[in-house]
């Protein structure tokens, strides 16, 4: 096991036994938490918005755990509510020094008693200040994934 992988598996215990003085310490003062919910905020805010809800896990399972280099790496779990909801996440991990840097979450779907169980987003905030929709991606054409993006128009 690398440090990596060490330091990873030790926050996700430290959060899951409800211990924040250890999560607390693995956590770099620098990071940043984004979802489909949070954009990039802080220490701080994470433990104000989603230290709570851990109360309510009843059991998590790590599924895969691959370093990707450079200090990254995916860790796809399983984790169970108390209410009996199952779902299955993935997170991009970044880690320096032995602390976590960033955690990027990506949701999967939702279980009960193995039945799937569809889910909503929280509602948007109001705000007249919102941006507006960006603009859609061009299509995505050929073998693989690829995004094309439009090519600078030069002049001259």
């Amino acid at each position: 096991m690398t440090r990596i992988a060490d330091t990873i598996r030790d926050f996700y215990h430290a959060y899951h036994e409800r211990d924040r003085a250890a999560a607390s310490a693995l956590m770099d003062e620098g990071f940043t938490f984004t979802s489909p919910y949070d954009d990039a905020i802080g220490k701080a805010e994470w433990f104000a918005r989603c230290w709570d809800p851990g109360d309510h896990h009843a059991a998590f399972e790590e599924d895969q755990l691959a370093e990707t280099g450079e200090g990254g790496a995916f860790l796809t779990y399983i984790l169970t509510l108390d209410t009996g909801l199952s779902f299955r996440n993935t997170e991009y991990l970044v880690v320096r020094e032995g602390r976590i840097l960033s955690v990027n979450v990506y949701f999967g779907a939702s279980y009960r008693d193995g039945a799937f169980v569809a889910q909503s987003p929280p509602p948007a905030p109001e705000s007249a200040d919102a941006a507006p929709d960006p603009a859609p991606a061009p299509p995505v054409r050929g073998k693989g994934w690829r995004r094309v993006l439009p090519s600078p128009r030069i002049k001259g």
